[in-house]
C-alpha cells in the first residue's frame, strides 16, 4: 500500500478547500480520496500532478457541484466514481451536474442516495469488486 498527498500544500484554514487529497495504491489499484475540495483545488492538482491517474475516484465534497471537474474525470478517465452522502440529506447531494460529469466520462457511479443501498468495495490482487446489500437491509 502507497499513500501520497497531493493537497493541502500549505498550513491549514480548516476550509473545505484544505482537505487532504490523496492517492492510494493498493497492488494494481489506485483510488483518488478528495474530501471537501472544489474544482479549484482539482486544478491545481492536474497543474502540480501532469501524470495524475486512477481508476477508482471518490467524488469530491459528497458530489456538490463545486468539485468533480470534467477536467478531473477526462484526464483520469476512472471506471469507478464513489459518492459518500446520507440519503435524503439536506443539500440533496449529490448534485444532477456531477452525477451528469461522471456519467458523460463513462464511469459507473455507486452512490447510497442514489441506488438507496451500502456498498463495499473489495481490492484483490488482480481485479476489484462491489458487494451491495439489498435494500431490505438499509436501516434509515
Amino acid at each position: 500500500m502507497k499513500w501520497q498527498i497531493l493537497w493541502p500544500k500549505y498550513v491549514s484554514k480548516g476550509e473545505n478547500d484544505d482537505s487532504i487529497v490523496a492517492l492510494l495504491t493498493i497492488q494494481k489499484h489506485t483510488v483518488l480520496l478528495t474530501g471537501d475540495a472544489s474544482e479549484k483545488v482539482e486544478d491545481n492538482i492536474l497543474k502540480d500532478t501532469p501524470n495524475l491517474n486512477f481508476s477508482i475516484l471518490k467524488v469530491g465534497h459528497h458530489g456538490s457541484r463545486t468539485s468533480t471537474s470534467e477536467a478531473l474525470l477526462q484526464k483520469a478517465s476512472p471506471s469507478i466514481a464513489l459518492v459518500s452522502c446520507g440519503k435524503n440529506n439536506r443539500y440533496r447531494h449529490p448534485s444532477i451536474e456531477t452525477i451528469g460529469k461522471a456519467e458523460m466520462a463513462y464511469t459507473l457511479i455507486f452512490s447510497a442516495r442514489i441506488k438507496m443501498a451500502k456498498f463495499v468495495l473489495i481490492l484483490e490482487k488482480n481485479r476489484s469488486k462491489f458487494l451491495r446489500n439489498s435494500r431490505k437491509s438499509i436501516r434509515n
